[in-house]
């Protein structure tokens, strides 16, 4: 389409002021089906063309306007003509004196919004926008414009029809119209999902059963909003930050229920949510203990939920070593753990409660002193979700790489799954430099390092594993690792410790296996979910959303990956506390943000566990306390990103007292 130019006039704080624009649509292949939209590149300058008279104006309101900031519209239905007006006020005070490039984007096609945010999930991390809007509701009905109307198209059609808006950041090496050029290409890899789906989507209610922090939740209650489902709050207490008014467009109710967990729960959920006569569409929690009774919960009430036997294995570790067909003995209390492993294991084993709950009680012996001792003091520790476990798992050790699978399956097909490095724990003393015997998490490395023979092993071998416990439609969290792997864990000479090929003068004599850990039938933690979404596009807690609702066709569509694979190498950098006592310092983000802003620049997510004044645990013989996470991310290489992640480690501060 030819290069249309016009101008506005709008009001700011020294009078008014013209922007001039000119705009194209991007005659780009729309043949794929997958490909929904359409865009407009607009150039933006306080300075008209040298060349070229203004052939149009638009009527635009040219009410008296000031920048705030790039914050969403209070009012929806102005919501795109704010954001022009935004970014023509941005280009007024650009002292480069260059155009600035801006993006609508258009359906190609009617349907119906599949998540109203999905520009800022898909295009989070891009060095290319620098801000960005929807203009779209949840569920919200768009419509194409026809052939006709794109040949006479202006900017009043532009913005009533426009689901979206970028703002192009300035580089100094490229021009505003490459920066658009090379924004088509990253959309065109970003946002070929189906996020317009041909039928109407429903209005659906679902019971979340909340008994966590606001940090820990409040990303689910936003997946809900974007996508149009009502959330009612089953809490813990009294008092819940969702009850706050600030916050009450993000649910329509909030419930006290006595959370004890004991056999009586799945009824008091029933009896709860029965009484209050709203109905609901599906129940969810995210908590490994919760998953049994609110599944018995949401099975009374006829509602979607995982069958109750696979849940019940998924919580006994020993149960899922059994049907992995993993050697494994389980002791209870008073067994001689010795007598038992004698003949049938060898060391070193690995001890951990069979119902525990991540790191917690999980140690490492050589021995049969060690072994002793390890199973009492699981036995007696109180941990942060188990106490006096039922039962310990006694395991051999396989000291091959470990991993972080995390699965979306359908009615038992994979519809996505990814598999990341968990870098070796204290207590796997890979490099004798360990200072006890912690398996608490210190680096997760996204994609993983493995060739591509061996992470299709990993996939294929644990879906198995999957379908014979009976999970067939969720978001699962599983760890396992590879024994007799071609690559093992040591340090270059720089000092970066990845996996790497096996020496040369080694040898590989057995075929690579696949050894289970666990599957959790629940999201994985706060750090994998930030991880899946920068790394992938992939927001896992909308797909528990959707599963848990059967919302089969949205959870199809959310599940595609970026087309061209994984947009950067990240990892999870994990800070361990060394000590305990008072937590005296800012978060650990903010720090490195004030003393070190070249390296938080790459970081995409944090979370800091404790705040000023709070009391850190000591480290103990098989628990280390996390301070931090932050997701550091890198664009150019793998080892690019274990050198900034190195950088980042190092440079994390804060102090406890």
């Amino acid at each position: 389409m030819a290069l249309k130019e016009s101008a506005v006039t709008i009001h700011t704080t020294s009078g008014p002021a013209t922007v001039y624009y000119s705009f194209s649509i991007c005659s780009r292949d729309n043949s794929a089906k997958a490909k929904q939209f359409i865009t407009v590149n607009v150039l933006l300058s306080s300075r008209k063309a040298a060349e070229g008279p203004i052939i149009s104006s638009d009527s635009l309101p040219s009410a008296p306007y000031q920048l705030q900031s790039f914050g969403s519209s209070s009012d929806d239905s102005f919501a795109s003509i704010d954001f022009f007006l935004r970014c023509c006020h941005a280009s007024i005070h650009d002292s480069s004196g260059g155009p600035r490039g801006l993006k609508f984007i258009l359906p190609s096609q009617h349907g119906y919004i599949a998540r109203s945010d999905f520009l800022q999930q898909r295009l989070l991390d891009s060095n290319l926008v620098g801000e960005l809007q929807t203009f779209c509701q949840p569920r919200q009905y768009v419509s194409a414009l026809s052939t006709e109307h794109l040949a006479w198209i202006g900017m009043n059609q532009i913005l009533a029809h426009a689901v979206g808006g970028l703002f192009a950041k300035q580089r100094p090496d490229k021009c505003a119209t490459s920066i658009l050029a090379d924004l088509d290409m990253e959309m065109d890899n970003k946002l070929l999902f189906p996020w317009l789906l041909d039928r109407p989507i429903p209005r659906r209610v679902i019971g979340f059963f909340d008994n966590r922090d606001q940090a820990s939740t409040e990303h689910m209650y936003r997946a809900a909003k974007a996508l149009g489902i009502d959330m009612i709050v089953l809490k813990g207490g009294p008092d819940h930050w969702l009850d706050s008014v600030a916050y009450s467009s993000l649910r329509i109710e909030t419930i006290q229920l006595d959370m004890t967990l004991d056999e009586e729960l799945p009824l008091r959920i029933v009896e709860t949510i029965s009484s209050r006569g709203i109905p609901i569409d599906g129940l969810v929690s995210d908590l490994d203990g919760f998953s049994v009774p609110v599944a018995k919960a949401a099975a009374f009430l006829g509602l979607p939920c995982e069958n109750l036997k696979a849940l019940d294995i998924c919580g006994d570790k020993y149960k899922q070593r059994m049907i992995s067909g993993d050697p494994t003995k389980q002791v209870h209390r008073g067994d001689d753990a010795k007598a038992m492993v004698n003949g049938d294991l060898e060391y070193p084993m690995v001890v951990k409660p069979s119902d525990g709950v991540g790191s917690e009680g999980v140690s490492k012996v050589l021995n049969d002193a060690e072994l002793d001792q390890a199973v009492g003091r699981a036995f007696d520790a109180q941990y942060d979700y188990i106490s006096h476990p039922f039962a310990i798992n006694v395991e051999e050790y396989c000291d091959g790489p470990e991993l972080d699978v995390n699965f979306v399956l359908l009615d038992g097909k994979v519809l996505f799954a990814e598999v990341a490095d968990d870098f070796p724990k204290a207590g796997d003393d890979t490099d004798g430099e360990a200072t006890s015997a912690s398996f608490k998490e210190t680096a997760m490395v996204y994609p993983s390092g493995l060739s591509e023979e061996e992470i299709n092993l990993v996939k294929s071998s644990l879906h198995q594993n999957m379908l014979d416990i009976g999970l067939r439609t969720g978001v699962y969290h599983v760890e396992a690792r590879v024994g007799n792997s071609s690559k093992q864990y040591r340090r270059a000479d720089d000092g970066l410790l990845d996996l790497m090929d096996l020496p040369a003068n080694s040898s590989q004599p057995k075929e690579p296996n696949v050894v289970l850990m666990e599957v959790n039938p629940r999201l994985p933690g706060a750090m994998c979910l930030a991880a899946a979404r920068s790394t992938y596009g992939i927001d896992y807690t909308a797909l528990h959303l959707l599963l848990s609702v059967r919302d089969d066709e949205r959870a199809k569509a959310l599940s595609l990956p970026f087309a061209s694979g994984p947009q950067h190498w990240s990892e999870t950098v994990f800070i361990l506390g060394d000590k305990g006592g008072t937590f005296t310092s800012e978060d650990v983000y903010s720090n490195l943000k004030k003393d070190r802003p070249e390296l938080a620049r790459y970081v995409s997510d944090s979370h800091t566990y404790y705040t000023k004044g709070q009391v850190v645990p000591p480290p103990t013989a098989d628990f280390q306390p996390w301070i931090a996470w932050l997701l550091v991310f890198s664009r150019v290489s793998r080892k690019d990103l274990l050198e900034k992640a190195k950088q980042v480690h190092e440079a994390a501060e804060y102090t406890i007292d």
